[in-house]
C-alpha cells in the first residue's frame, strides 16, 4: 500500500506527492548536498543527483530523508525485489527525466519542503 506524504517537485499545477510503502515497493535514493551546492539552480542539483547515482555514491532507504533536516534530496524508485545496482540505475534515469522536466519549465524543486528555505 502506497502512502502519500510530502512534496518533492511542484509542477505548474498540483504538487507531485511523495509516496512511501511499508512493503519495500518504494525505495528512496538520497544524495546529500553541501551548503554551497544547495544554493545551485534546480537543474544543477539534478545533475549532482544523477552523477551520484551513476557513481554509486547515493544512499538507499525505505523512506525519504530530505525532510529530516539534512541537506539532501531523496528520489523514489518504485519496484519490489530490486538490487542496489538496479535501484541506483533507475534513480539516475529518474533524475535525468526530472532534469529535463525542470529545463522545460514543467516542475521545480519544492525547496521550502526539501531544504526548509
Amino acid at each position: 500500500m502506497l502512502i502519500p506524504s510530502m512534496f518533492i517537485f511542484c509542477p505548474t499545477g498540483e504538487p507531485l506527492l511523495e509516496q512511501s510503502s511499508r512493503r519495500g515497493a518504494v525505495h528512496w535514493v538520497t544524495v546529500t548536498f553541501t551548503s554551497e551546492e544547495q544554493k545551485l539552480a534546480d537543474v544543477f542539483l539534478m545533475e549532482i543527483i544523477e552523477k551520484a547515482c551513476r557513481n554509486g555514491r547515493a544512499m538507499i532507504a525505505l523512506s525519504p530523508m530530505h525532510h529530516d533536516g539534512l541537506n539532501c534530496l531523496s528520489l523514489p524508485v518504485y519496484g519490489a525485489n530490486l538490487s542496489d545496482a538496479e535501484i541506483l540505475s533507475f534513480a539516475s534515469h529518474n533524475a535525468w527525466l526530472r532534469y529535463k522536466d525542470i529545463l522545460d519549465g514543467l516542475v521545480r524543486i519544492d525547496r521550502d519542503r526539501i531544504f526548509g528555505s
